[in-house]
């Protein structure tokens, strides 16, 4: 059964939910939901796979001539995440720059941060191309990086994909509950992050433990090996 993410009555993202519960958290037609493979939030009642699961549209009241319509909500505009494919970030505007420094960072960061992440923890680092790829690329390897800001705070990850010239291009998050291992391995410059998360998908992050802008890049790297204590 596929698990979908959605928004509640209160502009608050929930899930994941198998998707013949979603009726049992509040989830109408109306409702904006969201599943991994979804390129946007779309509502409820748009997703065929949903129409058995969701309560009939209620039939119009008897005819009593020409009446204004009332005023139709407007579209959804809050937060929107967890989608690698369709980033949202509120109030932030993904067509400038970020500084890597920790202000510049803290500005990316702090948008998606709920009420009750009480603890932040950040880094920039990369994700380089499978073995086989480096191979193929040689020299020219460093093009298929993929660049991260990581944020890991007491309710889990959130993960900013940034082009190489870190404009944010994607965002997703994965609760703490989700993770399945983590761990931090030391180099002699740098540290490896591996992460393996729910459905058994996993990521290898690199990140230099000083790193020019980012002053409290060693630091925080320290803290999330202690901090999720895998």
């Amino acid at each position: 059964m596929e698990q979908y993410y959605f928004i509640d009555q209160n502009g608050h993202q929930k899930g994941p939910v198998e998707a013949n519960h979603l009726p049992n958290y509040g989830v109408t037609r109306n409702t904006q939901v969201w599943k991994q493979g979804m390129d946007t939030w779309q509502m409820a009642g748009t997703i065929p796979e949903l129409s058995g699961f969701l309560p009939p549209v209620p039939a119009p009241p008897p005819y009593m001539g020409y009446q204004t319509p009332p005023p139709q909500p407007s579209p959804y505009a809050g937060y929107q995440a967890p989608s690698p494919q369709s980033p949202s970030y509120p109030n932030f505007d993904m067509s400038k720059k970020i500084k890597l420094t920790d202000d510049g960072v803290r500005t990316l960061i702090r948008p998606n941060m709920g009420a009750d992440e009480t603890e932040s923890y950040y880094f920039y680092g990369i994700q380089p191309p499978s073995f086989g790829k480096r191979l193929l690329l040689g020299a020219f390897s460093a093009f298929a990086n993929k660049h991260f800001v990581c944020n890991f705070t007491n309710k889990g990850i959130h993960f900013y994909g940034l082009t190489m010239s870190a404009k944010p291009k994607s965002y997703f998050f994965v609760l703490k509950s989700e993770i399945k291992s983590l761990t931090v391995n030391k180099g002699l410059m740098q540290s490896k992050i591996k992460i393996e998360y729910h459905q058994r998908k996993k990521m290898k992050i690199w990140a230099n433990r000083k790193l020019r802008g980012i002053q409290e890049q060693g630091r925080n790297l320290e803290a999330i090996a202690r901090m999720f204590g895998y």
